[in-house]
């Protein structure tokens, strides 16, 4: 493991690299398509748009006590969308907001959370070990249910 200087902490931290081309695959109106994306590491700053996904229940006596109830997982792939797709190697987004990705063809999105999803391993190492022999559809709806864990119980 590599010791790092105060220095050399901040300058690691704050270097989040150029963002790394991909291509993408998809059908629309039945005629298959490829294209170039570029997918950039998602920082700190883009968990504004990803909180918004994760309905909570507040306790105002003892936070620690809230309660996730719900998450909205197609908001949740739309900001980590949001945060992660470029149109070039500088980092330009190619959605301008949550709205535009959420207005995005399903089968363009699911091809962009793909690639998103290799290089900011969204579900972990061991959800990719696990999952590895299923089709990416199947990957990004169960993604969300797995991330965080239900609170409401079943009846029976």
């Amino acid at each position: 493991m590599k010791k790092l200087s105060v220095a050399n902490l901040k300058k690691v931290s704050l270097s989040q690299g150029a963002p790394v081309e991909k291509t993408v695959h998809f059908s629309l109106n039945g005629e298959d398509y490829e294209a170039q994306v570029f997918v950039r590491k998602l920082s700190f700053k883009d968990q504004e748009q990803i909180l918004k996904a994760y309905k909570w229940k507040f306790d105002p006596k003892d936070l620690e006590n809230s309660k996730l109830e719900s998450i909205d997982g197609i908001r949740l792939q739309a900001a980590r969308i949001l945060g992660s797709i470029c149109e070039d190697a500088k980092g330009s987004p190619f959605f301008k907001s949550i709205d535009e990705v959420l207005d995005c063809d399903v089968s363009v999105c699911n091809a962009f959370y793909a690639v998103s999803d290799e290089v900011n391993n969204f579900m972990g190492k061991l959800m990719k070990k696990s999952s590895s022999g299923m089709n990416s559809g199947v990957n990004s709806s169960v993604a969300e249910s797995v991330e965080a864990p239900s609170q409401k119980r079943s009846k029976k």
